[in-house]
């Protein structure tokens, strides 16, 4: 019953923007890695060896800071999690779902799922942008597979939290503007506090992307317990919440 859910709510935004949305963001952050590694180091080879890091590792260094890639995919999540929404809102699914044998848990986690689904897409396409361009500048160093792949696992663990939230605000308002909003501040505050307030990002879900980096300083431990930690508890609560909400 679960995963037909999941499959009905995909296919109620086969049409939409979020599935562009999902592959165009990563293929431009890739350009814009590519833009900036050509213009701070010209060579990477050169830059890493007069320097003592590889190629590998300053790829991600530059996608996790100059590129803003952390921040980026909580947008993503953001835009992913109203979009949803805002089909259910306009057709006025939510009552048509309740009628049926679905527990309302069961359709606030298929919401969940599918905003997981399409940000692992994302964050896949970006670790495939890191290789190719590691690959268009011919980076000598050999592929450190098993640092790429904890740099996946620390983002999938990290998104959790925001994805949580992110569907639960998103389910509150009719309108787009407040999740926006909310979304937004979420954005900037979760990029600030890492590098002002280093102690309190360790409680904001929106901080948790930029510790996957598990470098200079952001430990990956953060990244994988605050987002498993917060994306159960506001499960949890949202949940609860949303079972006791009066759908008219």
């Amino acid at each position: 019953m679960f995963m037909n859910l999941v499959i009905t709510d995909l296919f109620k935004i086969k049409k939409n923007f979020v599935w562009k949305l999902v592959f165009l963001i990563p293929i431009l952050s890739t350009c814009l890695l590519q833009l900036l590694i050509f213009i701070q180091f010209k060579s990477i080879n050169n830059y890493s060896n007069a320097h003592n890091i590889t190629g590998w590792v300053l790829l991600i260094s530059q996608n996790s800071g100059p590129v803003l890639w952390p921040s980026i995919i909580n947008l993503i999540i953001m835009i992913i999690s109203i979009s949803i929404y805002q089909v259910e809102f306009k057709n006025n699914s939510f009552n048509s779902q309740i009628c049926f044998p679905i527990s309302k848990t069961k359709i606030l986690l298929s919401k969940f799922f599918i905003i997981l689904i399409f940000t692992l897409i994302s964050i896949l396409l970006n670790l495939l942008g890191l290789v190719i361009v590691g690959i268009f500048n011919s980076i000598s160093a050999p592929f450190p597979f098993g640092m790429y792949f904890k740099y996946f696992i620390f983002q999938c663990f990290s998104v959790l939290g925001t994805i949580a939230l992110s569907n639960w605000i998103a389910s509150l308002f009719e309108s787009a503007i407040i999740p926006y909003v909310i979304g937004i501040l979420g954005f900037a505050i979760g990029l600030i506090l890492p590098h002002e307030l280093k102690f309190l990002s360790y409680f904001f879900p929106y901080s948790y992307p930029l510790y996957a980096v598990n470098m200079a300083g952001f430990d990956g431990s953060i990244a994988i317990l605050g987002g498993l930690i917060s994306g159960v508890i506001i499960l949890y609560v949202s949940s609860y919440e949303f079972i006791n909400r009066d759908i008219n």
